[in-house]
């Protein structure tokens, strides 16, 4: 196992979000109590080796692997840039590129058809568009500013008929903290000519996660507790056609399973020791319900969603640590927590993870760094 000497970061969320979120956030701390998991113990994750390298992987916030290209992973970084990595020896993981602007462009949210490449610039509120059809030299075709709109945090591409469009979350303004309800429709048929379409107000402060299904989107922020429904069948008039409202519904960074089910990150709010999962029937995304949720304090900080086989990783961004934790989806009426790995040598505040094959790969914002972890089953899960 090869552990690599790290120097704390000194980043921080801005205050101002604290300050924003901490009338909202305040009395979610005591949501959950009667959801305490049981645990179980059908899985390990050993450390196989932490890289770290302070450009690569300065602050990585966002790490994809895409199904149009499995054996590379793509990350953004808040510290500056994009990164690729040849993951087609999953034991291995080999950096190709990095990308950037000089100075530097703090960038997060991304998401990919076919060669194109999306990716939101979170300090100036726009958004660049990438040829990612070699990932060892990314090509930028265009960047379209937002003018009106400083913040954008996650994005989402949907084609409709012949169109296609970027929609994208809010976030908070890069530079002074304020949240932002805002959800942004862009049309980026043709991706050397993207222009903006419309925006809706969406009451949730700190929009942040993102997944679209048929003509819907669904909507979570940091700052808020409420989980959207989108009408986004016509992005020029969008509508609000759900809203639901829980405690731990909080962040709300989400994934489709293979079974149509909506698995989502329960982030349990800036001053709650909890977090964890919810699963959610969507076969009519307009009548959107929760079907169950596991929120605990072995969960805590649970702010990303990856789904493998029966298995839903979340990394845990904790300040000071963090980890991964891990709940069984067999039945989604009845998510099972397993396990939290925390204390991962040379992690420190887990945003984001990926998942290839029998291989985690885990990234520390505050450490610059990933850490390749063996997923190791026991017989008889899957």
């Amino acid at each position: 196992m090869i552990i690599c000497a790290v120097k704390q970061s000194k980043k921080k969320l801005p205050l101002k979000i604290a300050c924003c979120v901490v009338l909202i956030m305040a009395f979610y701390a005591c949501a959950g109590d009667k959801d305490d998991p049981i645990k179980s113990s059908s899985i390990e994750l050993k450390v196989v080796k932490t890289v770290k390298d302070d450009l690569a992987l300065n602050y990585v916030v966002r790490s994809i692997i895409y199904p149009e290209d499995p054996n590379t992973m793509f990350l953004t970084l808040r510290g500056g840039g994009i990164s690729t990595y040849d993951v087609s020896d999953p034991a291995n993981p080999k950096f190709l590129t990095h990308w950037d602007e000089d100075p530097s462009c703090h960038v997060e949210g991304q998401d990919r058809i076919e060669n194109l490449l999306v990716v939101t610039d979170i300090s100036r509120g726009g958004l660049f568009m990438f040829d990612v059809t070699d990932p060892s030299d990314l090509v930028q075709l265009s960047y379209l500013n937002l003018e009106g709109i400083d913040n954008m945090l996650h994005c989402r591409i949907y084609r409709a008929n012949n169109s296609m469009y970027a929609f994208f979350s809010g976030g908070f303004n890069f530079e002074t903290g304020e949240l932002s309800d805002l959800f942004i429709a862009v049309d980026i048929t043709d991706p050397e000519n993207p222009f903006f379409v419309s925006k809706i107000n969406t009451g949730i402060p700190g929009a942040e996660g993102i997944t679209i299904t048929d003509n819907y989107a669904f909507l979570g922020g940091f700052g808020s507790n409420r989980f959207s429904v989108i009408d986004i069948s016509d992005p020029f008039d969008m509508r609000i056609v759900k809203v639901l409202e829980e405690p731990h519904y909080c962040q709300m960074v989400s994934q489709i399973g293979d079974d149509g089910i909506l698995y989502v990150a329960l982030w349990g709010g800036l001053y709650s020791d909890k977090g964890g999962l919810a699963a959610f029937e969507i076969s009519d995304p307009a009548d959107i319900f929760e079907l169950s949720h596991v929120f605990s304090k072995e969960m805590y900080k649970a702010n990303r969603v990856k789904l493998q086989g029966n298995y839903v990783f979340m990394p845990l961004e904790i300040e000071d640590g963090g980890g991964v934790a891990v709940v069984d989806r067999t039945d989604p009426e009845k998510l099972a927590f397993l396990k939290t790995v925390l204390n991962v040598p040379g992690i420190i505040k887990p945003y984001c993870l990926a998942v290839k094959q029998d291989y985690l790969y885990l990234f520390g914002s505050k450490t610059n760094s990933m850490a390749v972890m063996k997923i190791i089953r026991e017989e008889g899960w899957s």
